[in-house]
């Protein structure tokens, strides 16, 4: 199981959309460092990790690391992916990223394409007024829980994965990280 599959299926989602009814101008494709090792861990050791063009912010262990991948859309709509994340000593990997595509449209459909890719255990979320859906995943190495959540224009997902060797630990990490979604 790996982030990027988890961010490729959202990608996909979105590319689903419709287009515009005029193009836009062509954005850059590729990534876009903003911050490497960013953030001032508090007294429990997390951090605010507030992404950079992103317009949201989220709560992590330590320091984060804060970047842009603009590529397109099936349709060739310009899409962005705004990204905060870390990875712990223990290997466990905190991201949350916004998914924005030019027209600023989103399928009516993303949740549940997203969902429906996903092997594992789904439960439908509400938070903070934007529809989602959480599903929990493992395997015999590793486990993780993955929330997809339709904003106004956007798509905000939040990953965490983790050894499986460290799985009693996570309850408590993953919802203090998947209840301080931020938007600003």
């Amino acid at each position: 199981m790996k982030t990027t599959r988890l961010l490729l299926l959202t990608i996909i989602a979105l590319s689903l959309a419709p287009a515009p009814a005029r193009a836009k101008a062509p954005a850059a494709q590729g990534l876009e460092m903003h911050r490497q090792g960013a953030g001032e861990p508090d007294a429990s050791g997390w951090s605010d990790a507030r992404s950079t063009h992103g317009g949201f912010s989220v709560s992590v262990p330590g320091k984060f690391n804060d970047f842009s991948v603009h590529d397109r859309a099936a349709d060739g709509t310009a899409l962005v992916a705004h990204v905060v994340g870390t990875r712990t000593q223990d290997g466990v990997k905190f991201t949350a990223l916004t998914l924005v595509r030019a027209d600023r449209r989103v399928a009516g459909d993303a949740l549940e394409t997203i969902a429906r890719k996903m092997d594992g255990k789904r439960k439908d979320v509400k938070y903070r007024g934007m529809a989602g859906v959480e599903v929990a995943l493992s395997s015999p190495q590793s486990a993780g829980v993955m929330r997809v959540l339709r904003g106004k224009d956007r798509i905000y997902q939040l990953i965490v994965e983790y050894p499986n060797a460290v799985a009693a630990s996570m309850p408590e990490n993953v919802r203090r990280f998947m209840e301080s979604l931020r938007v600003r």
